[in-house]
Order: C-alpha cells, then sequence, then structure tokens
C-alpha cells in the first residue's frame, strides 16, 4: 500500500501522468504505431512473458529476422509474378524451387545453367543405399535391368563423378 501512495504522491515522476496531461492526446499512452508493436512482442513472446534482458534481446531480435523474412520473400514473390514468370513444372514443389532458382541466378543462370541441370536430372532416377549414398541410374531402365555400367554410386555430399 506504501508503493501506491508513493506513486498517488508523487505522479509526475511517471511517465503516464505526463502523457495525460498533453491537450489533444485522447488521454492515449502513446501513439497507434506503439501500441501496434507493443501488442505484436506480446503476441510474439506470450502475454506475460519475463525473461532477462539478454534473452528478452534475443527473442525480439529472432522476432526482428522472422518480420524481415516475410517481408522479402513477399518482396520476391512480386518480382517474380512482376516477370510473369510461370514455372513449367507441375509439382508444387519443383514449381518452388524454380521461382527460388529465378529470383536468384541472373538470367544466363537461370537458363544456362539451372535449367539445363533440372532437364538433365529428369533423365535419372535414384534409389538410398544402406548407409550414406544413392545409386543412379537412367529412367529408361527399370531396378532389376540396371547393369553397373548403366548405374553410378554417389556418397552423400559428394559431386558425380560421371560425364552423364
Amino acid at each position: 500500500m506504501s508503493a501506491l501512495n508513493a506513486i498517488y504522491g508523487n505522479p509526475e515522476k511517471y511517465g503516464g501522468f505526463y502523457l495525460r496531461s498533453l491537450k489533444g492526446n485522447l488521454k492515449m499512452n502513446g501513439d497507434v504505431l506503439a501500441e501496434q508493436n507493443h501488442s505484436g512482442v506480446v503476441a510474439y513472446l506470450g502475454e506475460g512473458a519475463c525473461f532477462a534482458v539478454a534473452e528478452q534481446i534475443t527473442h525480439l531480435l529472432n522476432r526482428q529476422k522472422n518480420l524481415d523474412k516475410i517481408r522479402r520473400q513477399r518482396e520476391d514473390d512480386q518480382y517474380v509474378h512482376g516477370l510473369r514468370f510461370e514455372s513449367p513444372y507441375f509439382g508444387p514443389e519443383q514449381q518452388a524451387d524454380d521461382a527460388v532458382a529465378k529470383k536468384t541466378f541472373s538470367a544466363y543462370g537461370f537458363s544456362s545453367l539451372w535449367t539445363k541441370t533440372i532437364k538433365g536430372s529428369w533423365k535419372l532416377q535414384l534409389e538410398r543405399l544402406p548407409g550414406s549414398s544413392f545409386v543412379i541410374w537412367p529412367t529408361n531402365e527399370t531396378r532389376t535391368e540396371r547393369t553397373d555400367d548403366s548405374s553410378t554410386v554417389i556418397e552423400e555430399g559428394h559431386r558425380c563423378s560421371c560425364e552423364r
């Protein structure tokens, strides 16, 4: 009760008293942007979140990183849409990869490197072997028809050494 009396006894010490005394303030304790930011922070951290200062800063930096990532994704999508780019692939995963490549690479990189590589990969199929390797063979052969000459084993994380 004494802490409450200290507030009432010295109200000009507190920011809310000063903000409410401003003419035309409509008894608000901040502007709309500050209130929206505060509600966004509360929604992200959770109501009643009580962290140490360093931990709270870490959480808020992660929030800002996520907001920037969303903003960049929106800008990238607008860029690709502005180009009227439509991926020729049918699967949603391949369309998403193609759109990311279009955003990332230059015109030369996209048409000469990315597109040729993807089209070349349509002619191959793979199977994961026990361990960390894959066997790759042409699509015109079935799993039982493949031979050692027509297939290649690649360790995970390494490039194919064949000339196909």
